[in-house]
């Protein structure tokens, strides 16, 4: 469980965080480079201390990499769905090509899916959307 430092100055981050699920290297460097200095980024490698620390920081977005082996994501989801405070806190999954979505999306609050490895631009634009929606 890590915790990237807010920046000084940014307003934007002291306000809305972006929780990342995930262990992938270069999909962490991605969403680094994508979101380190314009939001509060916490990333886990796993189900339990993500929803831990969803509900320690708060979370306004949730990145989850739909590679991630050890966690199910109708767990993960579901344990969203039925937490108070979480249950409106739009996700975006992150998928490789072999990745089924559709009953994530139709049965969970998920924001939109993103074809792995996502472009740092398409990444930004999808956060900001999600938080503005």
């Amino acid at each position: 469980m890590r915790r990237t430092e807010l920046h000084e100055g940014d307003s934007r981050a002291a306000q809305k965080t972006v929780l990342a699920l995930g262990d992938d290297a270069a999909l962490q460097g991605v969403i680094k480079s994508a979101l380190g200095r314009g939001y509060g980024l916490f990333t886990a490698r796993e189900g339990a201390s993500a929803l831990e620390m969803a509900r320690t920081f708060g979370a306004d977005v949730v990145l989850l990499d739909l590679g991630l082996e050890n966690v199910d994501p109708n767990w993960f989801l579901g344990e969203l769905a039925r937490d108070p405070v979480l249950r409106n806190t739009p996700t975006i999954l992150i998928r490789g090509s072999e990745d089924a979505t559709d009953v994530l999306v139709e049965r969970y609050f998920v924001y939109t899916v993103l074809q792995r490895p996502p472009a740092v631009t398409d990444l930004r634009w999808a956060v900001s959307q999600a938080i503005d929606r």
